[in-house]
């Protein structure tokens, strides 16, 4: 189903691996 539209995939993941990512960085702090 994704791979008809690969980018509108990415866009739909994209904010979520930014926030992922500064949740990792959050937890790594402590």
């Amino acid at each position: 189903m994704f791979d008809s539209h690969p980018l509108t995939f990415d866009f739909m993941v994209q904010p979520f691996e930014q926030m992922y990512s500064k949740l990792y960085y959050f937890l790594s702090v402590f």
